[in-house]
């Protein structure tokens, strides 16, 4: 064997070793150790954590396995490795390292599926029609108007254009090819829209696309990397037009001097694995909301019965008056200060996520008796939705009231003899 193969093997080993020892030595000196609220950004999950020593024969068995999944979770290199992989695969390969991200042209990005199926159903849906979902459709959003007619205060559903429509040129031109060129002009929600009866579209629906389609000419909406809205023109736009459509106010175009240009953190970055940035992003000017006096409360602050909860926002505005009830998914919260604009106080919630607390109903109960909301938005992006979840939750507490009055009404009752 030559001096050169001998020391070719020594390097191997020892670059073998490094790789085995580093991380090793690293974490037990608590090196180069990714924090738990970077991991849940990037991950979307909580880390595993070790396993204690196992004290039975099950314990034992499983610990291996547990122990994996919690080192692989702590790596010391595990957060720069990561990060490193998703560069290499945006910047370096021009493609994407997790098919929920879709790569597309001018340095835009989009969010190509909700789940990792590598379906892009979320780009190719709002660029598609689907004539035989349209009766469906249809159907669910009678149904909806039938539930917000038995509502005691007035109410509105809205669908949000997303940024597969807007800004459709810069999709990549495999997804554009597959798109239906009439959907751009009237997208499934439109022909949605234009089909149900007049009582339900002209009172509980809300979709001004060709006032979002002149507004995007000018001023692109969304920003380059992003797949939800951000507080801006589009959020004061549909704003103004949900304070029109309830009689509080006329329409107003979003005026250019309240807004200034930034650089901003796309948020698809979890399915980029690093931190990505929109450029030359339209965003309000810091001292907007001071001169406006708008601000965000704790709303358990003002209303003492109502328990916190997560994925909710209360915002408020003293010189305003009438209180907006918003109920949706993520688009949801951005929403908010703009509408304080126009409403005394604004409470929002996300539907989608906030419905798994057990405090939910007690919550909704609370805002719908204490609270006393004079106007409630339903808010979906694409879609006209109301969530399942919030209809059972709002008639089994309907019920639970009648049932109270009720009893209180029969003879005998305590109530009934008190009056």
């Amino acid at each position: 064997m030559s001096s050169d193969q001998r020391n070719s093997k020594i390097i191997l080993i020892v670059l073998f070793l490094g790789m085995i020892w580093i991380p090793l030595v690293m974490s037990v000196l608590g090196i180069c150790k990714q924090s738990e609220s970077s991991f849940m950004y990037f991950e979307w999950r909580n880390p595993h954590h070790y396993p204690p020593t196992p004290q039975t024969v099950a314990e034992l068995s499983a610990y291996p396995g547990a122990f994996e999944k919690a080192f692989n979770d702590h790596f010391p290199l595990r957060e720069s490795s990561i990060q490193l992989y998703g560069k290499l695969c945006i910047q370096g390969l021009d493609t994407s390292p997790r098919s929920q991200l879709l790569l597309g042209q001018n340095g835009h990005c989009y969010l190509a599926s909700h789940y990792d199926d590598r379906s892009c159903s979320a780009a190719l849906a709002p660029i598609q029609i689907n004539e035989e979902a349209l009766s469906h459709e249809v159907a669910q959003v009678e149904a909806y108007g039938e539930f917000l007619q038995s509502l005691p205060i007035p109410s509105v559903m809205i669908s949000i254009p997303t940024s597969h429509v807007l800004d459709f040129d810069n999709l990549p031109e495999f997804i554009q090819r597959q798109a239906d060129p009439e959907a751009l002009e009237a997208p499934q929600n439109l022909r949605v829209m234009k089909s149900v009866s007049n009582p339900v579209r002209e009172q509980y629906m809300l979709l001004p696309y060709e006032r979002i389609r002149q507004a995007n000419a000018q001023y692109p909406l969304y920003a380059e990397k992003n797949f939800h809205w951000h507080t801006g023109r589009y959020t004061w736009l549909m704003a103004s037009s949900i304070a029109e459509h309830f009689g509080i106010a006329k329409y107003e175009e979003p005026k250019s001097e309240e807004f200034q240009y930034e650089s901003t953190n796309s948020d698809l970055n979890q399915f980029a694995s690093y931190k990505m940035i929109s450029r030359n992003v339209e965003v309000y000017r810091p001292e907007t909301w001071q001169k406006l006096g708008i601000v965000d409360q704790m709303a358990s602050d003002i209303y003492p019965n109502l328990p916190p909860l997560n994925h909710t926002r209360y915002t408020v505005n003293p010189k305003r008056e009438q209180c907006i009830l918003v109920v949706g998914e993520s688009f949801t919260p951005m929403l908010n200060s703009d509408l304080a604009r126009y409403f005394g106080e604004v409470i929002s919630v996300n539907y989608n996520v906030a419905r798994q607390d057990p405090e939910i109903r007690n919550w909704l109960k609370v805002v719908m008796r204490d609270v006393r909301p004079d106007y409630v938005v339903f808010l979906h992006h694409q879609i006209f939705h109301i969530s399942d979840a919030f209809i059972a939750d709002y008639r089994e507490l309907q019920d639970a009231e009648r049932s109270i009055q009720q009893i209180a009404a029969e003879p005998g009752s305590q109530q009934s003899m008190v009056k």
